[in-house]
């Protein structure tokens, strides 16, 4: 009453303009504000009546809750619709006699049908060639609920079977289906990685024992994979190797962060020999499998051959010893030097302790000697070609020695020189021996010398007063002493040419040949000479090449 009028109530007066006796309208829904200042929702009827000297009878009831209910539910519904509709999944409602009520999701694409496209339809008509389907729909419409995988359209899904009951009799049956085809490609890929994998692929429970076990382990250890399944993982394992390889894998499969394992071993065949293997397992993989994911190949060729390797390098290092030679390795671009022990010990360090660069080894060469060092290896570099070379080091501890150094050049795939490999020999020895003997036969000389001398001068003596034919005896002893005074010339160069470093320089050989032969034929015209030449021979020779 306070409100005075229905305007003031309602906010307007709701009854229509041709609203006449005994006429009743109902659930005129309205939103109104109470005193409070609050929105509600009513449903107001209208009904003409003659009450409390009035013509119309107002009756509102509040329905705010139920149509706030019925927004919400609607809203909900149109959600759902959406996610049914653009979910990756088919959702189909199937009536008791398998009349298709409801037919959405983003993957009937898959199998060519558009949502709605086939509602109304029969199960049985849509999916007519596919007795697989049929089949499901039959046991699903009899209560059964269940989960299989079914191919249609060359696509593979997975199909969750729901039956509905009412009265305890099936009313109607929800079908889902997921479109599963990716993941089973991946799943055969994965499989066929497994399989052909060159490494034998197992996963190991929490009890140690194998629960998969990959069949290229019958390639690589003999045995057929059901053999080993539910086994001990270790029970292969050499007595020898098993507790470390356990205490290992313990350490990883407990360890609060991820790390790898990487282990060495000997595993049993089964023709009951030993074969060397390498296991490989992370901290952390294989948790999905309720157990750890190892990875285990063959390597007893490498083992053998490293073996080999070892035997083959101590044997070498023994060589290099007794022969006062050490092997070394030069990367020209990056000026890395590596010296095995064999070099180390040529230069008087302790194996380990070469500081690995040129610079280090050329702080060890002599002074005297360093120039010509880094011309010869300048010049082997620029003609790309191997060099021997002889010169003087000084050791660590302060000694001196002579070294006779012989390298050769590899390549990279441009033709341009990459690396130096090569042998360092300590010749002090052999040079203290060389020059005792130079020494001896410069004395030898001297003294042959000076007593063919006295001989040559006592036979021209006996060759000028004494008749025949011991003039004549004598004129032939003259001649032997010259001879064998041109002989010991000729040793003399020889000797000259053979103590020295030998400088190679570009020289033709056909051009010494032939002013030999033409002093040869001076000397000797009794003599014939037959020579065939090409017309130009240049090669590399020393300056002793015309003597020779």
């Amino acid at each position: 009453r306070e409100m005075g009028s229905i305007e003031g109530l309602l906010g307007e007066d709701p009854t229509p303009t041709d609203f006449s006796a005994g006429d009743l309208i109902e659930n005129i829904e309205l939103e109104i504000t109470d005193a409070d200042d609050c929105d509600h929702t009513v449903l107001l009827s209208i009904n003409s009546v003659s009450i409390q000297d009035g013509t119309k009878l107002f009756t509102a009831r509040d329905v705010t809750d139920r149509v706030e209910s019925e927004r919400k539910l609607a809203a909900e519904r149109e959600r759902l619709k959406t996610v049914i509709t653009n979910a990756p999944l088919i959702l189909t409602s199937l009536d008791d006699d398998g009349t298709i009520t409801v037919s959405d999701g983003k993957q009937l694409e898959q199998i060519g049908v558009d949502p709605g496209e086939i509602v109304g339809e029969s199960v049985f008509d849509v999916f007519d060639a596919y007795p697989a389907v049929r089949e499901n729909a039959n046991r699903v419409l009899r209560g059964e609920s269940f989960s299989t995988t079914t191919h249609i359209e060359g696509h593979v899904f997975n199909v969750w079977h729901e039956p509905v009951f009412e009265n305890g009799a099936v009313d109607h049956a929800i079908v889902v289906a997921q479109d599963i085809t990716e993941r089973v490609h991946q799943e055969e890929q994965f499989q066929a990685f497994v399989e052909g994998s060159s490494d034998i692929i197992t996963v190991i429970d929490s009890d140690e024992n194998r629960k998969y076990v990959s069949p290229s382990v019958e390639r690589i250890l003999g045995y057929e994979p059901r053999e080993l399944l539910n086994e001990n993982a270790f029970d292969i394992v050499h007595p020898d190797d098993r507790e470390q390889l356990k205490e290992s894998f313990t350490e990883l499969f407990e360890g609060g962060t991820e790390t790898t394992l990487s282990a060495e071993y000997r595993s049993r065949h089964a023709d009951g020999s030993w074969r060397w293997t390498e296991s490989r397992a992370t901290s952390g993989e294989g948790r999905a499998l309720d157990g750890y994911v190892v990875n285990t190949r063959d390597i007893t060729d490498r083992v053998e051959a490293e073996r080999e390797l070892r035997r083959i390098d101590e044997s070498r290092s023994l060589a290099l010893t007794a022969a006062g030679a050490g092997v070394w390795e030069w990367d020209i671009e990056t000026d890395d030097v590596r010296w095995h022990e064999s070099s180390e010990r040529l230069f008087g360090l302790e194996p380990g302790t070469f500081e690995g660069t040129f610079e280090a080894f050329a702080e060890r060469v002599h002074p005297d000697d360093l120039s010509a060092v880094e011309t010869v290896l300048e010049g082997a570099i620029e003609r790309n070609e191997p060099f021997e070379m002889s010169f003087r080091i000084i050791r660590d501890d302060g000694g001196e020695r002579w070294i006779n150094s012989r390298s050769t050049i590899l390549s990279d795939h441009t033709g341009e020189p990459e690396r130096m490999l090569g042998v360092n020999v300590d010749v002090t020895e052999f040079r203290n021996r060389l020059q005792q003997l130079r020494v001896m036969e410069r004395v030898l000389r001297h003294n042959l010398r000076n007593d063919m001398g006295v001989v040559r001068g006592y036979a021209e003596l006996i060759q000028q007063d004494a008749p025949d034919p011991l003039a004549t005896q004598a004129e032939q002893i003259v001649d032997h002493s010259d001879h064998l005074l041109k002989l010991t010339e000729k040793q003399r160069k020889i000797t000259q040419i053979l103590s020295v470093e030998p400088q190679l320089d570009p020289v033709d050989s056909v051009t010494i040949i032939r002013d030999r032969v033409e002093m040869l034929a001076t000397e000797h015209p009794q003599a014939q000479i037959n020579v065939h030449l090409p017309d130009e021979a240049t090669v590399l020779a020393t300056k002793g090449l015309g003597n020779a």
